[in-house]
């Protein structure tokens, strides 16, 4: 098995990933962090990223512009 970078972890738990482990998996803030466990193993887990920009981007657009859909939704009504 292979090392590939060293965390750190601070007082409240959260991991610290090394800004070239980030860049080299194409890696940001919208990323989700999955930790699955091993089998056979007492001390190793996996981590699986998922690319979560669309979903947040998503949502964004949906909270900007719910006002204008729900306005639109009433006058349609009207008609």
């Amino acid at each position: 098995m292979m090392w590939i970078a060293k965390c750190k972890i601070d007082n409240r738990g959260r991991l610290t990933l090394p800004k070239s482990f980030m860049e080299a998996n194409k890696l940001n803030m919208y990323t989700d962090v999955y930790i699955q466990t091993m089998y056979n193993t007492e001390n190793c887990v996996k981590l699986v990223f998922k690319d979560n920009l669309i979903e947040e981007l998503e949502n964004v657009f949906d909270e900007r512009f719910k006002d204008d859909r729900e306005q639109h939704e009433v006058s349609e009504e009207e008609r």
